[in-house]
C-alpha cells in the first residue's frame, strides 16, 4: 500500500512523540526501580543494625543489674515484632517500615526461632523455599560471615499460590549470639516505581492524542501544495511541457519548491527547442566520423597482429632464459652444498684417522696388559698349588700329633691303672697321669679343630684353583680378541686413508666445478637480462598498438553510439509538446 505524504508526516510525528516517551519512561522506570531496591536494602540493613544497637544498650542494663536477661530479651522481641498474645503469636508493630509484609525474625545459631510473629520456639533449620533452597541455613551462614543479603522465593501471607521474590538482611549479634534477620517482599520496594510507570503511560496517551491533532493539521497544510506539484511533475514526465504552474507567495521551502518547479518548466521548454535544432547537424558529422574510424581500425588490426607474433616470440625467449637462469642458480646451490658436504666429509675422515690411531694405541696397551694379566694369573696359580702342598704337609704333621696324643692318652690310662694298684703310694702318680690324659684329650680336640680348618682351607684352595683356571682361559681369550681387534684397526686405517685420498680428489674436482658454474651463471644472467629487455620493449610496442587500436575502436563505437543517441534523442524530443 502506497502512503501519501500527509500520512507519512502524521506517522513520523507520532513516532517522534511515542518513541522518546517510551524510552524515557522505560529508563525512568528501571532507574526508579533500581533506586527503590537499593533504598529497600538500605532500610533492611539499617533495621538490623538498629536491632543490634538496641540489644547492645539493653544488654548494658542487664550487666548493670537494672534488668534480668529474660526481661531484656523479651523487651527487645516486643520492640522488634510486638507483644506476645495469648495464642503464642505476636502482632507485628515494629517501628521500622519494612513494607506491607515485612517483619523481623531472630534465630539462634542452630536454627531455633527465638523471635517470630507466629512460630516462635520452633526449629526451622531444614526449612526450604519453593526452589529447594535451605534459606535458614543460608541466612545463618551469611550472618556468621559478617552480615549480608539472602534472596529466595516465598508465598504471600494471604495467598499460598502467589509466589514472590523475598529478600532479607542477616547479621549476628555479638552480645547474645542472636541472628537478626529483617525481610520483606521485593514487590513492596517497587510500588513507587509502578506509580511512576502509570504516570508515564498516562502522559504518553495524552501526548499521542494532542500530537495526533497537531500532526494532522500541519500535514494537511504541507501536503496540499506538494500534491499539486506532484501532479504537474507527472504531466512533465509524460512530455507535456505546456502545463502552467502558478507561483506562490509562501516564503518557506514548499514555496521555494513551487516557484523553482515553475522556472524549471520554462527553462526546460527553451532547452528542448535548442537541442532539436542541433540534432540534425550532429547526425551528419557522426556518420562521417564512423566511416573514418572503420578504415583506421582495419589498418591497425593488421599491424597489431604482426607485432603480437613478435611479442610472443620475445616473451617465450625471455621465459626460457629465465627458466635456464633459475635452473643454473639451483645447480649452483646444489654444487655449493655438495662442496660444503665434501669439506665436512674430509674433516670427518681426518677425525676417523685420528680416532683409529688412538684406538690402535689403546689396543696395544690392552695387549700388553693382557699379557701381564696372564703372567700374573699363572704365578697366582703356582702360589695356590704351593699352598695346597703345604696344607697337605701340615695335615700329615697333625695326623702324627694326633697319633702321639692317642698313645699319650693310652699311656696315661695305663699309668692310672698302675697308680691304683700302688695304693697310697701311687696317688701322686695318679694325679700326674690324670693331667697327662687331660692334656692328651685337649691336644686331640685342638688337632681336630686344626684338621677341620685345614679341610676348609683345602676346599677354598680347590675353588680358587678352579677359578684361576677359568681366569687364565678368559685372559687367553681376551688376548686373542685384542689381537683380532688390532688387525681390524689396521685394516680400517688402510681403508680410511684410501677414502681420505678419494675425498681430496673429489673436493678438487668440485672446486673446479664451482668456478665453472659461476661463469655459466654470469653468462645465463646476461642472456636473461637481454631477453627481458627485448620482451619488455616488444610488449611496450604491442601495448601502444593495442591502445591505439582500442582508441580507434572507442572512437568508432562512440561515433556509432552518438548516432544512436541522436536518433533516440530525436524520438524523445518529438514526445515533448512545446505549444498548447
Amino acid at each position: 500500500m502506497k502512503l501519501k505524504i500527509g500520512h507519512k508526516l502524521i506517522s513520523m510525528m507520532l513516532i517522534v512523540l511515542i518513541v522518546p516517551n517510551i524510552i524515557i519512561g522505560t529508563v525512568a522506570y528501571f532507574i526508579s526501580k533500581d533506586q527503590m531496591d537499593r533504598l529497600g536494602k538500605t532500610t533492611l540493613q539499617n533495621g538490623v543494625e538498629m536491632a543490634i544497637q538496641l540489644i547492645d544498650s539493653t544488654n548494658k542494663q542487664v550487666e548493670n543489674g537494672e534488668l534480668s536477661l529474660e526481661d531484656a530479651q523479651e523487651r527487645v522481641k516486643e520492640y522488634l515484632i510486638g507483644k506476645m498474645n495469648a495464642d503464642g503469636k505476636r502482632t507485628i508493630s515494629n517501628p521500622v517500615d519494612l513494607g506491607e509484609y515485612g517483619y523481623f525474625v531472630v534465630y539462634d545459631k542452630d536454627g531455633l526461632e527465638v523471635a517470630h510473629p507466629s512460630i516462635e520456639g520452633k526449629n526451622v533449620w531444614e526449612t526450604k523455599d519453593v526452589d529447594g533452597k535451605l534459606l535458614v541455613q543460608e541466612q545463618i551462614k551469611v550472618a556468621k560471615n559478617g552480615g549480608g543479603f539472602v534472596e529466595y522465593s516465598w508465598a504471600l501471607p494471604n495467598d499460598d499460590k502467589a509466589i514472590e521474590k523475598k529478600i532479607s538482611y542477616n547479621k549476628i549479634d555479638p552480645n547474645w549470639g542472636w541472628v537478626i534477620s529483617a525481610g520483606t517482599y521485593k514487590m513492596d520496594f517497587n510500588k513507587g516505581a509502578n506509580q511512576v510507570l502509570l504516570a508515564l503511560v498516562i502522559t504518553l496517551f495524552l501526548s499521542v492524542i494532542i500530537g495526533g491533532f497537531l500532526s494532522y493539521y500541519f500535514a494537511k497544510r504541507m501536503s496540499k501544495p506538494i500534491t499539486a506539484i506532484t501532479n504537474h511533475a507527472a504531466e512533465v514526465a509524460n512530455g507535456n511541457l505546456s502545463v502552467k504552474v502558478n507561483t506562490t507567495d509562501r516564503s518557506d521551502e514548499i514555496g521555494e519548491l513551487v516557484n523553482s518547479f515553475s522556472l524549471m518548466v520554462v527553462n526546460l521548454k527553451a532547452l528542448i527547442s535548442k537541442v532539436n535544432n542541433s540534432v540534425h547537424s550532429i547526425t551528419s558529422t557522426s556518420q562521417n566520423l564512423s566511416a573514418v574510424a572503420e578504415e583506421t581500425t582495419a589498418s591497425s588490426e593488421e599491424i597489431g597482429k604482426a607485432i603480437s607474433e613478435i611479442s610472443k616470440g620475445a616473451v617465450q625467449q625471455a621465459s626460457d632464459a629465465d627458466d635456464t637462469f633459475n635452473a643454473t642458480i639451483e645447480l649452483a646451490s646444489q654444487i655449493q652444498e655438495m662442496s660444503d658436504k665434501t669439506e665436512l666429509m674430509s674433516a670427518a675422515s681426518k677425525q676417523v684417522v685420528a680416532s683409529n690411531q688412538f684406538g690402535l694405541t689403546s689396543v696395544s696397551t690392552l695387549k700388553v696388559k693382557s699379557n701381564d694379566t696372564e703372567t700374573s694369573v699363572s704365578q697366582t696359580k703356582e702360589v695356590m698349588e704351593t699352598l695346597t702342598e703345604k696344607v697337605k704337609e701340615i695335615e700329615l704333621i697333625i695326623k702324627t700329633i694326633n697319633s702321639i696324643s692317642e698313645q699319650t692318652n693310652l699311656l696315661a690310662l695305663n699309668a692310672s691303672i698302675e697308680a691304683a694298684r700302688a695304693g697310697e703310694h701311687g696317688k701322686g702318680f695318679a694325679v700326674v697321669a690324670s693331667e697327662v690324659r687331660k692334656l692328651a684329650e685337649e691336644t686331640s680336640l685342638a688337632t681336630d679343630k686344626v684338621r677341620q680348618t685345614l679341610s676348609g682351607i683345602m676346599e677354598v684352595t680347590d675353588i680358587a684353583n678352579k677359578e684361576m683356571d677359568k681366569t687364565k682361559l678368559l685372559a687367553k681369550e681376551q688376548l686373542d680378541a685384542v689381537v683380532l681387534t688390532e688387525e681390524s684397526f689396521n685394516q680400517i686405517a688402510g681403508s680410511v686413508s684410501g677414502i681420505q685420498s678419494i675425498i681430496e680428489d673429489v673436493n678438487e674436482n668440485i672446486q673446479l666445478l664451482v668456478t665453472s658454474k659461476d661463469n655459466v651463471s654470469k653468462a645465463v644472467e646476461s642472456i636473461a637480462a637481454v631477453s627481458e629487455e627485448s620482451a619488455a620493449s616488444t610488449e611496450q610496442v604491442t601495448s601502444s598498438i593495442e591502445e591505439q587500436l582500442n582508441a580507434i575502436v572507442v572512437v568508432s563505437d562512440s561515433a556509432q553510439e552518438l548516432n544512436d543517441l541522436i536518433n533516440d534523442l530525436k524520438v524523445e524530443i518529438e514526445k515533448f509538446k512545446l505549444d498548447s
